[in-house]
């Protein structure tokens, strides 16, 4: 009986173990800066939707309003309920209510934040804050943006600071 030999074009253990090794190093390596890329992904919806708010605020704010018997109303912004009521990793569908509707904003589709917009006083002392909440990664810690409105006292025009950051990738 003559033996033969037979060579089997396979991978060694030793082999398997260098490769799955490399991808782990390489996963370690890239997964984080993807999380990070995805959380400015998600942040991005909520400064486009305060801008959206701020202009929409400022249109309210110089339109005219009237009561039931027709006297015009004071200047004011609108205020409007945190909409979604609890921000989260997934998104949530913003149901609009009354101040909502009337203020005219409507984000495209669901979101990762929750909007809302508180207000004080009337006419030339009116402000109002725009905030946007998120928990982008389900963590407890909220990323927040805010913009203040205000009259400009000189030239009676709304006036907005600067977007207000914080803990924006949490």
């Amino acid at each position: 009986m003559s033996c033969i030999n037979h060579k089997k074009n396979a991978f060694t253990l030793v082999e398997l173990t260098i490769f799955l090794a490399l991808i782990g190093i390489l996963a370690a390596l890239f997964i984080p800066p993807f999380l990070n890329y995805i959380k400015k992904v998600r942040s991005a919806e909520a400064v486009l939707n305060i801008k959206k708010i701020v202009d929409l605020e400022n249109t309210y704010f110089n339109k005219p309003n009237f009561d039931e018997s027709g006297n015009e109303l004071p200047k004011k912004f609108r205020s409007c309920h945190p909409t979604p009521s609890s921000p989260s990793s997934e998104k949530k569908k913003f149901v609009a209510d009354v101040n909502w509707n009337e203020l005219g904003f409507s984000p495209n589709g669901p979101v990762y934040f929750s909007y809302e917009v508180k207000t004080r006083g009337e006419g030339t002392n009116s402000e109002a804050t725009i905030n946007a909440r998120g928990d982008l990664d389900d963590d407890g810690i909220y990323s927040t943006y805010s913009i203040n409105l205000f009259i400009d006292q000189e030239t009676q025009e709304v006036k907005q600071s600067d977007l207000i950051k914080i803990n924006e990738l949490e």
